[in-house]
């Protein structure tokens, strides 16, 4: 039939017109798929303004390594490190809790590691000694490590890591 109106032009044109539809619906998803799968910061969060923001919190000296990515749409991860001056266990939990609920209600982020780091440890009597070795101490439900001398040789005090997974 197009032969007989002289339009063979229309099937390539319509093939283009789809083509190009295609590519216009399919690479916007192709790119967020890629941020995903390449582990980039989720889109709705600024790296700073989150720092800004927990670095406002009382007790919360510094926030660095700063590490936030995505493993859907929907799921976002945080690993930071966290200097404070909080020197008892009670304390760091509070904080911790603090921060884990700013991530998730002004952030949308669920699942977070912070590692506490802070010049003193008070109370050495948390550190169980058995047959030589330096056991985790049970906190609040959280299984917690020793808090022992100054973190790998950095001058930076003792370290203390949380997860809410």
């Amino acid at each position: 039939m197009a032969r007989q109106w002289n339009l063979l032009i229309v099937d390539p044109l319509l093939s283009m017109g789809i083509v190009a539809f295609v590519l216009y619906e399919a690479l916007p998803l192709f790119y967020k798929a890629l941020h995903i799968l390449m582990q980039g910061t989720p889109l709705h969060v600024q790296s700073e303004a989150l720092k800004q923001r927990l670095e406002r919190i009382e007790g919360v000296r510094n926030v660095h390594y700063l590490h936030l990515w995505s493993l859907n749409e929907g799921e976002h991860y945080a690993e930071l490190h966290i200097v404070t001056n909080c020197s008892t266990f009670k304390e760091v939990d509070t904080l911790w809790l603090w921060i884990a609920d700013v991530l998730h209600r002004e952030f949308g982020i669920h699942h977070s590691t912070i590692q506490f780091e802070c010049n003193t440890c008070e109370d050495e009597s948390l550190i169980v000694q058995e047959r030589g070795l330096q056991w985790s101490v049970k906190f609040s439900g959280l299984l917690l490590p020793p808090c022992e001398g100054d973190f790998a040789g950095t001058g930076r005090g003792k370290r203390l890591v949380l997860s809410s997974w």
